[in-house]
């Protein structure tokens, strides 16, 4: 483990949803658990083509920006804001390894992109749920162990006692909602994406 989960928590991902006007405690819980689970809060940052703390395929880097980004250009350009200037531009992917709180922006659009109300903040099995369902593509990702691990690692100590959060609407946006698409880990059905403004490729230029 590279991370404490309330370092975490506290210096990247509440930082990142208050950046993105879009924290909640179950959004931060949420996050928290994702790291939690995919990579051990950073004890492995790479497993095959799965990059960074949460574990986020290049497919699906790439399908956040082409397929949901591309609808919310405000979002595409604070999003874009929290990538280096010349690292995003030579390797965009490198960026979910070397830049938290990108990567942190990128897990959270991939669970905006599903259009999921959020379950109340102390409810980890309701998270666990989400994770599995829009997160987590394989069928050996289990609830009970993100459960698990959660309250292992990531209940902060001052906050245990805390009264649940109302439910939150992750994504409200007048847009409507959007297929969930491509999560992290899931294959595209061997196709090959094409970029759509702004996609990546069209933010190289």
């Amino acid at each position: 483990m590279i991370f404490s989960a309330d370092d975490l928590r506290h210096l990247v991902i509440r930082e990142t949803l208050h950046y993105l006007d879009d924290w909640s405690q179950a959004a931060e819980n949420l996050l928290v658990g994702t790291a939690i689970q995919e990579s051990g809060l950073g004890f492995c940052l790479k497993e095959h083509c799965r990059l960074g703390i949460y574990h986020i395929s290049p497919i699906a880097h790439r399908t956040v920006w082409d397929r949901y980004l591309v609808h919310h250009p405000e979002l595409a350009s604070q999003v874009r804001g929290l990538a280096g200037q010349h690292g995003f531009l030579e390797n965009p992917d490198g960026e979910l390894l070397s830049n938290l709180k990108y990567a942190t922006a990128i897990a959270w659009c991939i669970y905006r992109k599903a259009g999921r109300l959020l379950p109340p903040a102390d409810d980890i099995e309701g998270l666990a749920q989400i994770w599995q369902q829009h997160f987590h593509a394989k069928p050996w990702g289990r609830t009970g162990d993100f459960v698990r691990n959660y309250r292992d690692l990531g209940l902060q100590k001052e906050c245990k006692s805390k009264t649940p959060s109302s439910p939150v609407e992750i994504d409200d946006l007048d847009t409507g909602r959007l297929d969930a698409g491509p999560i992290a880990g899931a294959p595209l059905d061997g196709k090959v994406m094409k970029i759509k403004q702004p996609g990546i490729g069209q933010l190289r230029q």
